[in-house]
């Protein structure tokens, strides 16, 4: 996968995904920007055939066969004003009808934020990731391969895939103002956010921007992404509740004793792996998270 960097300009984000996206490509974060894409609702060019079925408006560049797709009507009528319209997809619905694995995807082309995707990594991140096993397969929930893991361990009430669940995931965290690139959840800096839930103060995360627009609708505040193992590294307060996508089938509200023995195995884990990686595999947790 590669892309185009984010630029100063008029530019504007229109939804919470497209102000995610330009975040994760400021901070070189592809793995978030295929969680963020698996989530969106996708604005495809084309047009019913003649039969009624999706005829796909591709395009070529550079003697390859490329799909522009955009998330937002704002960014599709930017670049194709005069188009005769779009379908609205998911990503899994794309990769269920790709026509080619030779072909290219391209996300929002000439902005800046632009993704350029090949037809392969469509496919493969279309379904569920193999690193998460059947688990990985939650029947009648839609969402990321750790969100699909997440509803697994909830619905049959499996602690310890709960917990791999959330050691490997990454994370978006509401914080009080936007913050540099380079500050982070261990930064002296960093404007927590805590939030109330329920009766409590808790610091809260989301694992996509889908479980944020559940919340928070399409212009949510300021958010960072992280791994949750470094959030936990950094718990700024013992007296905080920590909670997981509040209000979705995916929420997680941890005890305080459990969010301590999370905190300690985080804090293990990134010892363990030091410097950090932009991704924890869940095999390389089953030594760890016994």
């Amino acid at each position: 996968m590669t892309t185009a960097l984010p630029s100063a300009s008029v530019w504007q984000p229109a939804n919470v995904v497209e102000q995610l996206m330009a975040q994760a490509l400021d901070r070189g974060e592809h793995r978030t920007l295929l969680d963020l894409l698996a989530s969106a609702s996708l604005y495809v060019p084309g047009q019913p055939d003649s039969d009624g079925r999706m005829e796909l408006v591709a395009e070529e560049a550079d003697g390859q066969t490329c799909l522009p797709v955009f998330t937002s009507p704002a960014a599709f009528a930017g670049y194709r004003p005069t188009a005769p319209g779009f379908f609205v997809m998911t990503w899994a619905e794309l990769a269920e009808i790709w026509p080619d694995p030779a072909w290219r995807l391209v996300v929002n082309p000439h902005s800046p934020i632009t993704v350029d995707i090949s037809g392969t990594t469509l496919t493969a991140a279309g379904h569920p990731d193999p690193a998460l096993g059947q688990a990985g397969r939650s029947a009648g929930f839609a969402g990321t391969p750790v969100e699909r893991l997440l509803h697994e361990a909830i619905t049959t009430a499996n602690p310890d895939l709960l917990v791999r669940a959330l050691i490997a995931a990454w994370v978006l965290v509401p914080v009080a103002q936007p913050v540099a690139l380079e500050v982070g959840p261990g930064d002296p800096q960093f404007p927590w956010q805590p939030l109330v839930v329920g009766k409590r103060t808790a610091i809260v995360m989301f694992t996509s921007a889908a479980r944020i627009v559940e919340v928070a609708g399409h212009q949510p505040g300021p958010v960072v992404t992280a791994r949750l193992v470094d959030v936990l590294r950094a718990w700024p307060d013992p007296s905080s509740g920590f909670v997981v996508n509040p209000g979705s089938p995916v929420q997680v509200m941890v005890a305080d004793e459990d969010r301590d023995t999370l905190i300690g195995v985080a804090r293990s884990i990134v010892t363990l792996t030091d410097p950090p990686r932009p991704d924890i595999s869940l095999d390389a947790l089953d030594a760890v998270v016994a």
